[in-house]
C-alpha cells in the first residue's frame, strides 16, 4: 500500500482564471474580445459536464487551434470556437476512477 505525506486538491479554473489563461495564450493572434468571452463560457462547467482544466486549455485546446492553422494561416475565431465546443473536458477524478 502506498502512503502519501500530503494530499493536494486541484480545482478547475473559474471564469476569471480561464479568461486569464486564454488571454495570455491567445495574445497577438487577433482573436476578438467577443470570441474570448464565448470561449470562457464554452470552457466553463455546464449541467452535463465539468469545466475545462488548466491542462485542457493549455495542452489541448490552444495547441489544437495552432496545429489546425499551421503553417498556412492564422488561428480564426470561428475555428477556435468550434474546437472548444467539440473538445470534451477531462473527466473529474474520483477515487473510483484512479
Amino acid at each position: 500500500m502506498r502512503r502519501a505525506a500530503a494530499t493536494f486538491t486541484f480545482t478547475r479554473p473559474d471564469e476569471q482564471q480561464r479568461r486569464t489563461v486564454l488571454t495570455a495564450a491567445l495574445q497577438g493572434t487577433g482573436i476578438y474580445t467577443a470570441t474570448l468571452d464565448k470561449l470562457v463560457t464554452i470552457t466553463g462547467p455546464s449541467p452535463d459536464r465539468p469545466g475545462y482544466t488548466y491542462s485542457d486549455l493549455t495542452q489541448r485546446l490552444i495547441p489544437a487551434a495552432v496545429l489546425n492553422a499551421f503553417p498556412d494561416r492564422p488561428i480564426t475565431d470561428e475555428e477556435l470556437l468550434t474546437l472548444a465546443e467539440q473538445t470534451q473536458p477531462s473527466p473529474v477524478f474520483t477515487e473510483d476512477n484512479r
